[in-house]
């Protein structure tokens, strides 16, 4: 939609004998308003919100709830070194597998893209507080 009404605009500057008011109409439509328009998927805007974590070890409880509640921990502890940061969804991505060597990936979906760009940021600060946390990458 955004492109046909670019092509519609083009179409009509081109045209002769458009007055100064519609030339300057036009152009500020197109520089101002069609940018606006642009509108991203679903996928696209959790993506620009979200951040994988690698490395943190998965947890043996019994329950769904106590899992999930263990990665929600772990994001929180990376939160309280680098950036203070609202999570909206923390889930850890692919089958379990067997091998305590290599965790799944943990996606967190943050509230906002500002939120996203401050913990990647921030994340290269975790590896000089503590070398324990050196094998968890943001």
């Amino acid at each position: 939609m955004v492109d046909q009404l670019h092509e519609l605009l083009s179409k009509i500057t081109s045209a002769g004998g458009m007055s100064l008011e519609v030339k300057a109409l036009t152009q500020l439509i197109k520089t101002k308003v069609l940018p606006l328009l642009h509108v991203i998927s679903p996928k696209e805007e959790e993506q620009a919100r979200s951040i994988v974590i690698s490395g943190h070890p998965e947890s043996n409880e019994p329950t769904l709830f106590k899992r999930n509640s263990n990665d929600k921990l772990a994001f929180f502890a990376i939160c309280d070194e680098i950036n203070e940061a609202i999570c909206a969804t923390v889930y850890r991505i692919d089958q379990k597998n067997n091998d305590p060597n290599k965790p799944r990936l943990i996606k967190v979906t943050l509230v906002n893209r500002r939120m996203q760009h401050g913990l990647i940021n921030a994340a290269k600060n975790l590896y000089a507080i503590d070398a324990e946390k050196a094998a968890v990458f943001v």
